[in-house]
């Protein structure tokens, strides 16, 4: 399934980040400096990723918003009848009552 999430575009596929994340098959000496500076790298990388992702899925949400307002408006436009008919009649009630108050 990931395969086909990546395909489809459903997924973070291709992204610098990544790049951190494929193993080093050379030994590092172990240096508690480096490893500190490590750590604190891997905390930014994960905020970055993290909004890189998010801001992935809210472009994915935002196609799929505006598909359903273009299917609200052909709605109202198909079905326009309807809602003319209701405030053609109020219209109409609101004029003969002013209509009414201005004869008293």
């Amino acid at each position: 399934t990931k395969a086909y999430r990546k395909n489809a575009g459903k997924e973070l596929c291709i992204d610098p980040v990544f790049e951190f994340e494929r193993k080093q098959h050379v030994p590092i000496k172990y240096n508690r400096n480096t490893w500190n500076k490590t750590i604190e790298a891997i905390k930014k990388i994960e905020i970055i990723k993290q909004k890189r992702q998010n801001l992935h899925i809210m472009r994915r949400l935002r196609v799929g918003s505006e598909v359903e307002q273009s299917k609200d408006i052909k709605e109202v436009n198909r079905d326009m009848t309807l809602i003319r008919s209701v405030v053609a009649n109020t219209s109409k009630h609101v004029e003969e009552d002013d209509e009414m108050e201005v004869e008293e």
